[in-house]
């Protein structure tokens, strides 16, 4: 083994919580307080665009998927500092480096978090 390619969402950092946080916040503008439990299971793993399909079909959202997704970045964006790593992960890009692999983190398809690789990344694994 030469190289580690880390997917960056759910493995490197914790961002499940932050998009759930983004998903209620959208929803609330119109409407009360949503319950994500039922449509959480639908949204891991999905693209931008399905899951923006999924909230406004679920909460009969007034908003295109292009518009939900333009909210949900601008509420990722204000987030993304606020990333966890994932329990253990600092130690494992730490054992990698020290026995000289390389290792590049894939990209998400939209900004936040994991928009800029793994050079983004550099600074959040070494704080």
């Amino acid at each position: 083994m030469q190289a580690v390619v880390w997917d960056c969402d759910g493995t490197l950092l914790d961002t499940e919580p932050l998009y759930l946080q983004a998903e209620t916040e959208i929803v609330e503008q119109y409407g009360p307080k949503p319950d994500l439990a039922a449509v959480t299971p639908q949204l891991l793993g999905t693209v931008p665009e399905d899951a923006a399909r999924i909230m406004i079909e679920h909460f009969k959202l007034p908003i295109t998927p292009k518009e939900y997704i333009e909210q949900r970045n601008v509420i990722m964006e204000k987030m993304v500092t606020r990333v966890p790593l994932m329990p253990g992960i600092r130690s494992l890009v730490e054992n990698f480096a020290q026995r000289g692999f390389s290792q590049v983190s894939t990209r998400t398809q939209h900004p936040g978090p994991c928009g800029g690789g793994f050079d983004g990344q550099r600074a959040i694994c070494r704080a």
